[in-house]
């Protein structure tokens, strides 16, 4: 059985040089690739995150006014790509080379026009219409006047 596998093994060639090569780069072909799709991936993720953690701020707000029986403001700041609320005030900021555009009431804050969002304690809202854009990806989110709904719609 021995002299079976030892007569075996000295039949076999093994991987020359040129095939080790080749393998190689093949191999870093294929990670080259990949890196640059997963660098292309995770800023279009950060987009989208940015994205839903703005509309999670907008329905958290509606849902604090409902709770609290008061009215409530999102402010949102196109010029800064920033967006905050009047009673926790902490400013939260969208990426760098996102772009927004709002259709809703204007409120002037230190000479800049900031626009806002009304949430009142009956759960209706001024409303707004916010495109949210970065590269060829955009998101249209709309906050119903009436019913304070919120409607993400991605677009291509």
């Amino acid at each position: 059985m021995i002299r079976q596998l030892n007569k075996f093994a000295k039949s076999q060639k093994g991987v020359t040089l040129i095939e080790l090569v080749i393998i190689l780069v093949i191999i870093a072909s294929i990670v080259s690739i990949s890196a640059s799709t997963l660098k292309w991936g995770s800023r279009n993720y950060d987009f989208r995150v940015s994205v839903i953690e703005f509309a999670n701020f907008i329905r958290d707000s509606r849902q604090q006014a409902l709770r609290q029986n008061q009215e409530l403001v999102v402010f949102v700041d196109v010029q800064n790509l920033s967006y905050w609320g009047a009673k926790t005030k902490k400013l939260k900021k969208f990426p760098d080379d996102t772009k927004l555009s709002i259709v809703s009431a204007k409120y002037k804050n230190n000479a800049a026009l900031v626009s806002k969002i009304k949430f009142f304690p009956d759960g209706s809202t001024s409303g707004a219409n916010i495109l949210i854009s970065q590269n060829n990806k955009s998101f249209e989110v709309q906050v119903d006047w009436l019913t304070g709904k919120l409607i993400i719609h991605e677009k291509e």
